[in-house]
């Protein structure tokens, strides 16, 4: 039976999976989901809404109370302690029909693949002898020693932490993210614009949505 065989499976929606095994962590409005099952478990992927997804945990919470596989002290109404958890979230506008017919020649795909090969080679030397492999994994050691700051830096980072109402775990995902642009420009210290671009990769901190 397909619901029962392992491997990827991809669905326009819930109604389609047809496996009970997912009930307890598949919204049933959820769309476009993506279904990786192992022996030892499913992953799953989906498109929801803000407002369906606290519906469904809701619902969780009612359901199983305590047994749920969500727990509601993971989550504020607004959805915060998990967004502190993304490192990237952006509200990407749709293009409107001139935008799309005179859009502008970008960089090439060969071209950026060698500026993050680049990228990779930097973050493979600094972490040699750690068993961190990339930016995102640094510990809050790690953080320290690589991404230090410089006065400007500094100062920028106050203002966001001020305006924007910053977490320690935001702080910390800002630096990391930092450290990542700084390495893609190949500069060995973080500036005032990588921090500033890391900055903008936090459109949910800012209250965009």
């Amino acid at each position: 039976m397909h619901s029962f065989r392992f491997g990827v499976f991809e669905y326009q929606n819930y109604e389609e999976v047809n496996d009970f095994r997912v009930e307890r962590y598949l919204p049933k409005v959820s769309k476009n989901i993506t279904l990786l099952k192992t022996p030892s478990g499913h992953q799953a992927k989906y498109e929801i809404s803000n407002n369906e997804f606290h519906s469904y945990l809701d619902g969780l919470w009612d359901k199983y109370g305590e047994r749920s596989a969500v727990k509601r002290e993971d989550f504020s109404f607004d959805g915060t302690p998990i967004l502190d958890r993304i490192d990237l979230h952006l509200e990407v506008m749709p293009l409107s029909e001139e935008e799309l017919m005179n859009k502008p020649k970008g960089e090439s795909s060969s071209v950026i693949r060698e500026r993050v090969l680049e990228a990779r080679a930097i973050q493979n030397k600094r972490y040699d002898l750690s068993t961190t492999k990339a930016n995102s994994a640094m510990s809050p050691m790690e953080i320290q020693l690589h991404c230090e700051l410089d006065v400007p830096c500094r100062e920028l980072m106050k203002m966001a932490i001020n305006e924007l109402n910053m977490s320690a775990r935001a702080y910390d995902r800002i630096l990391r993210v930092s450290r990542t642009v700084a390495d893609l420009a190949g500069s060995e210290n973080i500036a005032t614009e990588h921090i500033s671009e890391a900055i903008q990769f936090r459109s949910l901190d800012r209250g965009q949505w």
